[in-house]
């Protein structure tokens, strides 16, 4: 039993030696890269931007979508529904163009 417990603490020891180790090489690759990390911060702007708008537009077209699917399902109000679809459907077009529109707008000026 001893043997199995001591190579069992050698295993694990070993094994967060190397996560250290691949830590300190990617804080290494990433110190190396960045030294002025302005036009990192300004990406990980856009692209936070870009995702929070992508998130938006899925989530209108999700609800279009249910509309549609309700319409379906309750012909007495389709064509209510249908008119609610193109409703969220005109929302999410708006956000991405918006969405689109600042981030070309945030490269510009990081240039």
């Amino acid at each position: 039993m001893n043997s199995i417990g001591a190579r069992n603490e050698n295993q694990s020891q070993q094994a967060r030696a190397e996560s250290l180790l691949a830590r300190q090489k990617i804080k290494k690759l990433v110190l190396m890269h960045n030294h002025d990390d302005s036009n990192v911060k300004t990406k990980n702007r856009v692209e936070k931007t870009r995702e929070a708008g992508m998130k938006t537009a899925q989530r209108l077209r999700a609800m279009a979508a249910l509309c549609r699917q309700s319409a379906a399902l309750r012909p007495d109000r389709s064509w209510r529904l249908l008119a609610e679809a193109e409703y969220w459907e005109h929302l999410a077009a708006t956000a991405l163009s918006r969405d689109v529109e600042d981030c070309s707008t945030s490269r510009r000026d990081a240039a």
